[in-house]
């Protein structure tokens, strides 16, 4: 396969026609299907109005073809903006083939054409797909992660209905209060806690944003609404101050498959059994609530030892790794520039 045989082609509101609408909404079909999942988007409309929305919020979409034959699309999304040293772009690839070197040197020039001031560019890799970045470009590690899964079926329900009752019983001055979306008056609140548990939580990346913006949070959760995306919260009080927060991420068109994000206890809270309360509560909340859920997905820190316990006691299976492959903007210079000279 030779690199002129890959195309790119970005995707501008002012620009794309209905016809280009229609083709992308092609693309997604295409993947959908090779993922044997259903289309989430019915019509190329909505996905139209949905793709804009992000355009406008500043990620970039792309769509690629190899041989004038469509083969998915990527996104760019700018992170860190408030902080010059720590500024990253991330990578999301969908892709009908496997992202290879001669796709992503594509990319890579793509990167620098779209962000003058990012640093870095995130590549990230499952089970060692694109650990080839780490010579190709010389990328570090930039975060680890372990991947779980939790088979509705096969979770152990006894030991989680016993934590809920064990601990329902031993907090009786702690209120459990559970959220479709987080509300005005706790935004705030919640903001704040959630900043401190990130600064607690046990993972040596700097990639993550270390303050959550009330603002952000805000007009995030009402672009999900709009596409049925909820991020439902279970939030732990004592005598009215936010102590606790646990969050699972879903479409409430589509709740087969829902994705568990952090579970964090305050530092004076903690070791108690707080945790494995919320999770089981929430846990036997979304399954009384959606009786199609099927699968959970979540992912840990290898060195939050106390995670990966409670997720495996309730019946997660580790089902792999994740790297986020830190690449410098000046490894990709050079690399682009030594590729042009061969």
């Amino acid at each position: 396969m030779k690199e002129k045989d890959i195309k790119i082609r970005r995707i501008v509101n002012a620009e794309y026609e209905d016809t280009d609408w229609r083709e992308y909404h092609a693309i997604r079909k295409m993947l959908s299907e090779k993922a044997g999942a259903a289309m989430r988007i019915d019509c190329w409309q909505l996905l139209k109005e949905m793709t804009e929305r992000w355009v406008d919020l500043g990620v970039a979409f792309y769509t690629i073809a190899m041989a004038n034959e469509p083969i998915g699309y990527f996104t760019f999304d700018v992170r860190m903006n408030d902080d010059p040293n720590r500024q990253h772009v991330f990578l999301k690839c969908s892709l009908s083939v496997d992202l290879d070197e001669k796709i992503i040197s594509k990319i890579y020039a793509c990167f620098l054409a779209y962000s003058t001031a990012a640093k870095y560019l995130i590549v990230r890799s499952k089970n060692g797909e694109q650990d080839f970045v780490q010579e190709q470009v010389k990328a570090e590690v930039g975060e680890d992660k372990l991947l779980f899964s939790l088979q509705v079926k096969e979770a152990k329900i006894d030991l989680i209905k016993a934590w809920e009752k064990e601990y329902s019983d031993k907090f009786k001055q702690i209120e459990l209060r559970y959220f479709e979306v987080i509300p005005d008056d706790l935004m705030d609140e919640f903001c704040a806690v959630f900043t401190e548990l990130l600064h607690d939580m046990p993972s040596a990346s700097w990639l993550h944003q270390k303050t959550i913006d009330p603002k952000v949070v805000h007009k995030k959760q009402e672009g999900d609404l709009k596409n049925h995306q909820y991020s439902y919260c279970l939030m732990a009080f004592d005598k009215g101050k936010l102590i606790a927060k646990t969050n699972v991420y879903l479409n409430k068109k589509k709740p087969e498959v829902m994705q568990q994000f952090m579970t964090g206890t305050l530092k004076d809270y903690r070791r108690q059994g707080i945790g494995k309360w919320m999770k089981a509560t929430m846990f036997l909340k979304l399954i009384e609530e959606f009786p199609s859920l099927r699968e959970i997905k979540t992912e840990t820190s290898p060195e939050n030892y106390g995670s990966k316990a409670i997720s495996l006691q309730m019946g997660y299976q580790q089902i792999g790794t994740e790297i986020d492959w830190l690449i410098s903007r000046e490894n990709i210079e050079k690399y682009l520039g030594e590729e042009q000279e061969l």
